[in-house]
């Protein structure tokens, strides 16, 4: 039988570089933009901000509570009237304000280790890096991943029935006056049909190649409705077929970016502007659509300003303390994070959904 190594092996070392390169997991568009606002890469290192208030899309918690709430005003005061002299005024009673409520969710991961693996890669005279922290990164990208894909989708996609968040299927939907199972911040559409999203069907056109097509003409009406005064949309989330029709519709000297686009096209992400809005590809989107049996691809527009993703400070992508199993030579420990995704206007964002393949 040949011998495992010849001289070359014996004598020369190979050229091993004291890393590892993670080839299953990249960042992800929508998490980077609500975590940093200059698009910073590795989600789970995004900083935690000074205080509690939702001044950016990504917020850390120090005081959790039982839940994430925001008060709504969700009618206009009925007793506004002109009026002359003795004329009698409306003096009813109103009741305009009531809350959303959205509940914390939790995700964990584990890494189980045998000490003896754990003794031979003590040290640092032979150690390329440390295997504990090595698959602790891995499990807190790999949970990205899974928590970014749960965002994007519909809660009843993912976990075992109420335990994933609210994803963006579910606020932002082809048909907002259906409710997911569970009422989106505990509102029911038929209570209040203003907690609902902007939309566009577009099953019965084709996107056509310029500007003054049906696709281009289509967006920019979804964005007219998704604006309420200087309340706008910040950003265009797209799938494959969604990314690319666009894209045919614009001639090279359109191809500009601004900084928002620029700086998303720096952290890495294929970034168009779209009707002045960064348009990001995410093929995660046209995933999670099939996945929930919709109709074609969709542009979302987003307004950032009011989806939030609230995360525990003590529980974000945190690994727990060290655990030896009974009986067992080995040391274990989990990464657990704690999250809820919420939206206190859900009519300050839309979807132009069903577009086909170009």
């Amino acid at each position: 039988m040949a011998l495992t190594y010849g001289q070359l092996a014996a004598s020369t070392l190979r050229n091993q570089k004291k890393d590892f390169t993670d080839n299953i997991v990249a960042d992800h568009v929508y998490l980077t933009v609500l975590g940093n606002p200059d698009v910073a890469a590795n989600v789970y290192r995004a900083r935690k901000p000074r205080n509690a208030r939702f001044a950016e899309g990504l917020q850390m918690e120090d005081s959790p509570g039982r839940s994430v709430s925001w008060s709504l005003r969700y009618s206009q005061n009925s007793t506004i009237g002109w009026y002359s002299g003795h004329e009698t005024l409306d003096i009813t009673p109103q009741d305009s304000f009531t809350q959303a409520d959205f509940p914390w969710y939790s995700i964990a991961g584990s890494v189980n280790l045998d000490n003896e693996l754990m003794d031979k890669n003590r040290g640092n005279k032979h150690r390329l890096f440390d295997i504990m922290q090595g698959h602790i990164d891995g499990l807190r990208a790999d949970q990205s991943e899974t928590i970014n894909t749960a965002l994007l989708g519909r809660q009843a996609d993912n976990g075992t029935g109420s335990n994933a968040p609210f994803g963006l299927l579910d606020i932002v939907k082809d048909d907002p006056t259906t409710d997911p199972a569970n009422a989106v911040g505990g509102i029911a559409y038929a209570d209040f049909n203003g907690w609902a999203n902007q939309l566009k069907d577009f099953s019965s056109a084709s996107f056509e190649t310029s500007q003054s097509g049906a696709g281009a003409q289509a967006l920019r009406e979804l964005l007219y409705d998704c604006c309420f005064g200087a309340d706008k949309p910040q950003l265009l989330l797209g799938g494959n077929n969604a990314y690319e029709s666009y894209l045919q519709t614009m001639v090279d000297q359109q191809r500009y970016m601004n900084p928002a686009a620029k700086a998303l096209g720096n952290a890495g992400f294929d970034v168009i502007v779209a009707q002045g809005l960064p348009f990001v590809r995410e093929p995660v989107v046209q995933t999670v659509r099939s996945t929930a049996s919709l109709s074609g691809d969709a542009i979302y527009a987003l307004n950032l300003r009011h989806l939030k993703v609230v995360g525990m400070s003590n529980r974000w992508f945190e690994p727990s303390s060290v655990k030896e199993p009974h009986n067992q030579d080995t040391e274990v420990m989990h990464v657990i994070t704690r999250l809820t995704h919420c939206s206190r206007a859900r009519r300050t964002s839309g979807v132009l959904f069903a577009i086909a393949s170009p």
